[in-house]
């Protein structure tokens, strides 16, 4: 089942045990039908990993936006945002990146959801992790738990 929300289209899966899961239409692969809770580390975060959270900040034809997520690898999630925001012709003009245990950058990913739980801009990736720049100083408070990484700028 193909369904439409407001920004995006979703895919319906059904597992046998777990019942009615939805993917993104943009992120089906060749994993994206596998149900979360019975192959959790198969697909998205791993909390049972080293974490890495990221704030970009990114310059879009309207403005400038932070876009923020959790990863547990960090290099192809950078890559891949930076193809997704170049799709509606922005770009990423800073990186910061926070490390921590996986339950430890997810709760902070949590609490900044909770400074406004939907996103500013219409892109892969940033659809509900989105927030206005101008939100950036108690984003980076929340952050202040965690340890910033240098030298990230070769991601860019």
């Amino acid at each position: 089942i193909i369904l439409c929300s407001k920004s995006a289209w979703h895919v319906l899966f059904m597992c046998e045990i777990h019942g009615v899961f939805s993917r993104g239409y943009g992120m089906l692969d060749k994993t994206s039908c596998c149900c979360l809770k019975c192959n959790p580390r198969k697909n998205g975060y791993d909390r049972a990993k080293q974490g890495y959270l990221y704030i970009l900040d990114i310059q879009t034809p309207t403005g400038a936006v932070l876009g923020y997520g959790i990863t547990n690898n960090i290099d192809t999630r950078i890559s891949s945002h930076k193809t997704s925001v170049s799709r509606i012709g922005a770009t990423i003009t800073n990186i910061r990146v926070f490390e921590g245990s996986g339950t430890a950058v997810l709760a902070v990913e949590n609490a900044i959801k909770a400074l406004h739980p939907t996103g500013l801009i219409d892109c892969e990736g940033f659809r509900r992790e989105s927030i206005s720049i101008d939100m950036k100083d108690k984003v980076l408070e929340k952050c202040s738990k965690l340890k910033q990484l240098d030298n990230v700028d070769k991601l860019l």
